[in-house]
């Protein structure tokens, strides 16, 4: 997220109560992040419903811990949502594997 160079970027971080080195990577960034919370949760759809209520933005998005956006992906979503009028836009979707892309699909829907 840091890398997307976005003006005005609330970055809200829920983590279900991990026992890894997450709470030390976080304390690192701590000063760019709107929100912390880690807590025990009920699973992923919880956890991005609590990071979408204490969100104040007019464009929402997420990512998950294994997530990244390519570069200037936020400015194409905003420009997706300015052009189009949508309620709703999703970009393609590229799985990496050692570091060389082995699949990619759209998400989409009618």
């Amino acid at each position: 997220m840091l890398e997307q160079h976005y003006p005005r970027v609330e970055q809200i971080v829920i983590d279900g109560g991990s026992t890894d080195e997450t709470r030390e990577v976080l304390a690192r960034y701590r000063g760019s992040l709107a929100h912390v919370i880690s807590e025990p949760d009920r699973g992923q759809g919880h956890a991005i419903n609590k990071g979408m209520a204490l969100a104040s933005g007019t464009l929402l998005t997420w990512l998950n811990s294994d997530d990244r956006l390519a570069p200037r992906a936020l400015f194409a979503m905003a420009l997706a949502f300015h052009r189009t009028g949508a309620d709703l836009v999703a970009g393609v979707c590229q799985l990496f594997e050692e570091g060389k892309e082995t699949a990619r699909h759209l998400a989409a829907c009618r």
